[in-house]
């Protein structure tokens, strides 16, 4: 995944994955496929990339249009802030 925010391109191809955790689970009978993930560019700036996927299409019985819904999404963050979010979730660096 590839995002310009505030002129700095943040882009997962070309950067160092620290951090990595599969919150996979089951909402609403739903389930859906979730990756938190963080980044430190060549820069060395950092950066959480939220990717969520449903396991499976639905679709509205009377439209028949998929009900599918994705995001992905980049946040650049600051060191302080990769700490206090690792240690919020209780796992370190790869």
């Amino acid at each position: 995944m590839r995002r310009t925010i505030n002129g700095k391109v943040y882009d997962t191809q070309k950067s160092e994955l620290c951090y990595f955790s599969d919150i996979s689970s089951s909402f609403s009978g739903q389930c859906v496929y979730m990756v938190e993930s963080i980044w430190k560019t060549r820069e060395g700036d950092y950066f959480l990339c939220f990717d969520c996927e449903p396991k499976w299409n639905l679709f509205d019985s009377k439209t028949r249009k998929a009900l599918k819904k994705s995001c992905h999404n980049i946040t650049p963050l600051a060191e302080y802030e990769v700490d206090a979010w690792l240690d919020a979730q209780d796992n370190i660096y790869l």
